[in-house]
């Protein structure tokens, strides 16, 4: 953000020669630990205010969309259960019934997104991966936009109560171990 309001440009890309491996914490609270903690830095980002510095204001549009991401996911969270709740037991207009419905809406355009994403993956480090591990990405989905919603509303409530201490995650080093090497560009993948 700061390069981008000092005039510096930026580009953010993809390249599977240029990525790095990196290994995701050994239980399922460490992972909520870690995105609450990235989802921290971004609410702090916004909160300081340098993207109200970009020049123009598409840009300063998408940069608060974006750091404002972990709230519009936290109030998801608070209000998927009552939206669903409300759209089986309220008799409403069409309109607020869809609106109701965004939320899970939003979840399936992300798991089909993150499908794509899992292939583009297999292909990039020629995973030998099969329609069942497709299946249990797809299973498994609502578990994870649980575990991130949860991030997010544990990253809403800290900033809200000034907890701004450093959560650290434990990790055990396994994607340094065999198997983490070079994928079909023949690059060894640094951590």
């Amino acid at each position: 953000m700061r390069a981008s309001v000092a005039g510096i440009r930026t580009t953010v890309f993809y390249h599977p020669d240029l990525t790095t491996r990196e290994e995701t914490p050994e239980s399922l609270t460490n992972p909520i630990i870690q995105r609450t903690r990235w989802m921290m830095g971004f609410m702090q980002v916004l909160f300081k205010g340098d993207w109200r510095l970009l020049p123009g204001a598409r840009q300063r549009l998408m940069a608060a969309e974006m750091l404002a991401m972990p709230f519009f996911q936290a109030m998801a969270r608070m209000l998927r259960p009552v939206s669903g709740v409300l759209t089986l037991v309220l008799a409403a207009p069409t309109g607020l019934v869809i609106v109701f419905w965004l939320p899970l809406a939003a979840s399936v355009m992300i798991v089909f997104s993150e499908q794509a994403a899992f292939r583009e993956f297999a292909d990039a480090y020629d995973l030998a991966v099969g329609r069942w591990d497709s299946v249990r990405l797809i299973l498994s989905a609502p578990f994870y936009q649980l575990a991130l919603s949860i991030a997010a509303v544990r990253a809403t409530a800290r900033l809200l109560r000034g907890r701004l201490e450093w959560e650290k995650t434990s990790h055990s080093g396994a994607h340094h171990g065999a198997g983490a090497g070079a994928g079909r560009f023949g690059l060894e993948a640094a951590s």
